[in-house]
């Protein structure tokens, strides 16, 4: 399961995580005789409670304890009202839903923190199979028409919920101003779906802010050409992006020192590409780094 740490709770923590994709699938939430919950859930997941319900695991008896039945950690959750169980009913269904993105074996020699946390609103399709009969998830099929077909329509309904995510994800962030970006493209690229949702997000969030903590928008420029890496293989691609950030060819208008930035992009497929913009942003100061994706791909490997 990767490297093990211990949080300021004192339970195990799982880094470095081995396979791409997550989706909360298997969980217990009961309630006991004494009218207490139990809430067991797998260690990726009981450290996403405890980051995004705070004030619900502030409740809990003893923190986290090993769950003897699975590999997972249990927690008591006491005097709990319906609005808090609602709470919690409601942060597994937006997992069990979302798909948390891990760093891939190919890229475990190349990468470490440089994501504290990234996120699909769902995979482009169920299985291989199903993509090879292009017969994509809702999402998918979103995204592959905001994308290719540039539809205004699928532009704005994946925004309805990348906003939706994202004020699930700030729930979980300190209480400072986040930056909102996305990986810089090509000069010559015309049109770029990561850099339209921004925009759709960034006016959204002008009607409705999603906490008391406000988000900047920030533009990344690209100041030299990106050549293309689509039919690249994996290690091609992270050498053309560790030349990218040595020449700081990627600029910023907006001071990202001690800052929260949240990455949005369209597709992850191996994660080399946001990967690599994240360990960019850890390097000029960035305090944390979220990257928020519409789907990840069947395929965990780049041209492979």
């Amino acid at each position: 399961m990767g490297e093990v740490t211990r949080s300021k709770y004192g339970k195990p923590v799982t880094r470095n995580l081995p396979t791409n994709r997550y989706r909360l699938s298997e969980y217990r939430f009961t309630q006991r005789e004494d009218r207490a919950w139990a809430l067991e859930l797998p260690t990726l997941y009981a450290e996403l409670f405890e980051r995004q319900e705070p004030a619900l695991f502030m409740k809990a008896q003893n923190g986290w304890q090993v769950a003897n039945e699975t590999d997972g950690l249990r927690v008591c959750l006491c005097k709990f009202s319906d609005e808090e169980v609602l709470q919690v009913r409601n942060f597994l269904a937006d997992f069990g839903q979302w798909v948390v993105l891990g760093r891939g074996r190919r890229l475990q020699p190349f990468f470490t923190d440089e994501l504290d946390l990234c996120v699909a609103l769902d995979l482009n399709a169920d299985s291989p199979d199903d993509m090879s009969r292009f017969e994509r998830t809702p999402i998918g099929q979103l995204e592959y028409r905001a994308k290719y077909e540039e539809s205004e329509r699928a532009m704005a309904i994946i925004a309805e919920h990348m906003h939706r995510l994202l004020k699930r994800i700030y729930r979980g962030l300190p209480r400072a101003r986040s930056l909102l970006t996305y990986i810089p493209s090509s000069a010559r690229k015309r049109y770029d779906l990561p850099k339209e949702l921004v925009g759709l997000l960034a006016e959204k969030l002008k009607v409705a802010p999603l906490s008391d903590r406000p988000t900047e928008v920030v533009h990344p420029l690209l100041t030299t050409d990106k050549p293309n890496l689509k039919n690249l293989p994996l290690s091609d691609k992270i050498a053309i992006w560790e030349e990218l950030l040595k020449s700081q060819a990627i600029e910023f208008a907006t001071e990202v020192q001690g800052r929260t930035v949240v990455v949005i992009d369209d597709l992850y497929q191996s994660g080399v590409t946001i990967w690599s913009f994240a360990g960019y942003l850890k390097a000029i100061g960035a305090a944390q780094v979220i990257g928020l994706v519409c789907v990840k791909s069947c395929r965990d490997t780049d041209n492979l």
